[in-house]
């Protein structure tokens, strides 16, 4: 379950501004603020199957948005990339391989330089 909130309080740090208000309402409140269905339909005035149906609606809107820009992979496809990058230059630093040192480092700005 905390892996189903991980993943929709992500898609909607990224993706919020694309959805109606009603369903950004719906996932922050269920999401963020962890509220139960019968406590965001007190809150939004429906009932809870009301509730449910936006929330099922919601995250699907956000995992179209996201099928569609890719931003979270892609993000970290490159995270994992600069990681790679700052071990290996920790590993020639450790190593005493300082002769390549000035060519990693440029490797790696033009990684971050992508993001």
């Amino acid at each position: 379950m905390l892996d189903k909130h991980l993943k929709y309080g992500k898609l909607f740090d990224y993706y919020k501004e694309v959805l109606n208000e009603k369903h950004q309402q719906v996932i922050q409140q269920y999401y963020i603020m962890d509220l139960s269905l019968k406590e965001i339909s007190e809150n939004l005035g429906i009932t809870r199957q009301g509730v449910y149906d936006l929330l099922k609606r919601a995250e699907k809107n956000l995992e179209d948005i996201d099928s569609k820009l890719n931003i979270i992979s892609k993000q970290e496809k490159f995270k994992k990339n600069i990681q790679k990058k700052a071990q290996e230059i920790n590993k020639n630093i450790e190593n005493e391989k300082y002769h390549n040192i000035k060519e990693h480092f440029k490797e790696l700005l033009e990684l971050i330089n992508k993001l």
